[in-house]
């Protein structure tokens, strides 16, 4: 066959087909995607899609091959013709499907190995971030019809490797060994329709394990085979070029390329070894032999591999469990080697322990059962290294607030709105817990829901108990106790989870570690009115515990000590009681005593104001005795010798006035008086009048 249009019409339609077909699986990759929101089928979907335009640059590289064949015909059809020679010296301009074809070869071609280089990395780099997000166990979503999914992998798995074997076959010729690039891509849809395949009877069989490498894997084979065109590119520039030699596009993969073509890879494989050894390896009767039993001998290997899931070794921190077809065969079996029927009549399932960061990033995932797990039944912590944490600054990003009770004060003073009032309160309560049972565990959820679910079910706990306390219980009366509290609440509702036939709750299979209340405080609008509140109380506080301070120094200071105190009060009320009963005055008095020994005891200052009191009593009775006895001798006196008494007491009483005073003794004849002149004179000054010194 020559190289003529015949010939590259039969590229330009097998192009044609590799489109139909290429947008056909684009197409279902995306429509199954879409459908059960499976991430990777939708970056399968972008990857197939980008693949259709390199077999339109395919088909347009053919078609013009075809028209530039055609117009050579043409051209030596007139060359042969007398009538040609008019036109011999302008076939260079009537040349314009070669004109195109060299275009085509040496602008499209290269252009579109960058555009769909560019895309493939862009898109994977793109799909690859958003897959980082989801990859956690915790927020992977598993799709939801891996049946479905089965079938769509082995149906382009199957359709997609015979058209690339078929495209690969037609490149072995040198006019069709660009369809190379347009294999690679059909082999590209076909390996991720095996990997979905594998993914999807993985998921059918229990774990999402396949699901989630799927979910990285495309995206990274996108960067690949971008590169890998961005580098074709390169060389194809510095590339020296042979006469006769095709030219390959930079959108061909040479790494698809051999998986599209496997026996030119066993072909070269083959040659290498024979050259190294220095004889035909192939050709001997050990090959030879080992080739007519390779059926048999791959086929024995398997059946041994089968075999060996017949052994499943438990590690000692883990608890697994065997299923035999769906069903609990054995619930819970210890470390060890134990022997069960051949994957997939019997699956072993060990929960996973997803380790995360402070930002709830996943960072590590391990199969155990001991692992300490956390959960958050309250609002999200803080970011670590941040500024210290008051209740007037950002605590984090999306703050849960809960529903509590107004305040005992308000509802007092506004009972009449009480029932409309609520109070905000944002609480950090962290739950740690670890798998106790692994049957009771396994039976709550698939694994991306059973974290959910036993937070959904803590969270309702949690918000029940705070909703029936106040905004001042929380911050302050009941803080201390709520941890406590809250894990009996959360541990009585997980008991109420995996109800049985016969509708008794067994549990989750849990055992609750630790449950915390941290982190209290209100809205941060809010905040500084709680301050205030908190300083007012604080004031009150302050002020009562000086008030009893002063008491107990009053009380000291008085009675000589605060209990002491107490009994004197009881004693004075006591006898206060007596004397407004119209008591015995035996019993007035009798009392009174003891209530004044009291006080004598106690020696403060009321004792000793006691005993001044009863010093000057003392002292006025014996000077009032002294003045009675005296009384009664002057008395004596008067009645023996009334007219010396008389005159005694007259001289006596002179004595006294007249001491300490100058006396002077005349007669009545002398004048006693002196004349004084005190008349002011006017050439005199009044030293204390400020109006009689004149100005200077």
């Amino acid at each position: 066959m020559t190289a003529d249009h015949l010939t590259y019409r039969r590229a330009t339609s097998t192009s044609l087909f590799g489109l139909v077909v290429q947008t056909i699986v684009a197409l279902t990759f995306l429509i199954y995607g879409l459908q059960t929101s499976d991430h990777a089928s939708v970056s399968a979907a972008i990857f197939a899609g980008i693949g259709v335009l390199a077999w339109i640059a395919l088909t347009v590289l053919f078609d013009q091959h075809r028209r530039e064949r055609l117009e050579a015909m043409e051209a030596e059809a007139l060359a042969e013709d007398d009538a040609g020679s008019v036109f011999a010296e302008n076939e260079a301009d009537l040349r314009v499907a070669a004109r195109r074809l060299r275009f085509v070869r040496r602008i499209l071609m290269p252009g579109a190995g960058l555009l769909i280089g560019g895309l493939l990395v862009g898109t994977g780099v793109a799909r690859f971030a958003s897959a980082q997000e989801i990859f956690p166990p915790g927020s992977f979503t598993r799709p939801t019809q891996p049946t479905v999914g089965l079938f769509v992998g082995i149906v382009i798995a199957v359709v997609g490797f015979i058209f690339a074997r078929y495209a690969a076959g037609m490149a072995k010729r040198f006019e069709w060994s660009a369809l190379r690039a347009g294999a690679g891509f059909a082999v590209g849809s076909s390996l991720i329709g095996l990997g979905l395949t594998i993914a999807s009877f993985i998921q059918y069989a229990g774990p999402d394990t396949g699901q989630r490498v799927l979910l990285i894997a495309v995206p990274v084979l996108m960067i690949l085979v971008g590169a890998e065109f961005f580098l074709n590119f390169l060389l194809d520039l510095y590339r020296p070029r042979k006469a006769g030699e095709p030219d390959r596009p930079a959108f061909d993969s040479r790494v698809l390329a051999f998986v599209a073509a496997p026996d030119r890879v066993a072909e070269s494989i083959s040659e290498a070894i024979n050259y190294q050894l220095g004889f035909n390896v192939t050709g001997g009767w050990m090959y030879q032999l080992m080739s007519r039993s390779a059926r048999w001998l791959i086929g024995f290997a398997a059946v041994v591999v089968w075999l060996l899931s017949c052994l499943v070794v438990i590690e000692p921190h883990q608890r697994a469990m065997i299923l035999r077809f769906g069903e609990v065969q054995r619930a819970d079996i210890g470390p060890g080697l134990h022997l069960k029927a051949p994957w997939p009549i019997d699956t072993v399932v060990i929960p996973e322990f997803v380790q995360t960061d402070a930002r709830g990033r996943a960072v590590r995932t391990v199969r155990t059962a001991t692992g300490i797990r956390r959960l958050e039944l309250g609002t999200t912590r803080p970011r670590p290294g941040t500024d210290p944490i008051l209740w007037t600054t950002d605590h984090a990003e999306n703050e849960t607030f809960t529903l509590t009770q107004p305040s005992s004060l308000r509802a007092v003073g506004r009972s009449g709105q009480s029932a409309t009032d609520f109070g905000l309160v944002a609480i950090e309560v962290p739950l740690h817990y670890s798998i106790e049972n692994v049957e009771l565990y396994e039976r709550l959820g698939p694994p991306g829901e059973r974290d959910q679910l036993l937070e959904a079910v803590g969270r309702r706990a949690v918000l029940r108990y705070i909703s029936g306390l106040t905004i001042d219980d929380v911050l302050a009366a009941r803080r201390t106790e709520m941890a406590s509290v809250l894990r009996e609440r959360v541990e009585a509702a997980f008991a109420e989870l995996n109800p049985g036939a016969d509708g008794v709750a067994r549990g989750a299979g849990v055992r609750v570690l630790f449950v915390g209340a941290e982190g209290v405080h209100p809205p941060k609008d809010t905040a500084e009115a709680f301050e205030n509140v908190v300083s007012a109380q604080q004031n009150r506080e302050g002020m009562i515990l000086e008030a009893e301070a002063r008491a107990i120094e009053i009380l000291t200071e008085v009675v000589g000590s605060v209990e002491l105190a107490g009994e004197v009060a009881e004693a004075i009320e006591a006898f206060n009681r007596l004397r407004r009963s119209d008591a015995d005055p035996e019993l007035i008095t009798s009392k009174e005593q003891e209530v004044e020994q009291l006080l004598a005891e106690a020696g403060g200052v009321a004792a000793q104001r006691l005993a001044a009191a009863r010093a000057a009593r003392w002292r006025s009775h014996m000077a009032a005795r002294s003045r009675a006895m005296e009384f009664l001798g002057q008395s004596v006196a008067f009645e023996a010798q009334p007219e010396v008494y008389r005159w005694r007491t007259y001289l006596s009483a002179l004595g006294e006035a007249l001491a300490g005073n100058r006396v002077m003794v005349v007669d009545s004849g002398p004048r006693l008086w002196v004349d004084l002149n005190l008349e002011q004179s006017a050439a005199m000054v009044d030293p204390f009048d400020p109006d009689a010194v004149p100005d200077p």
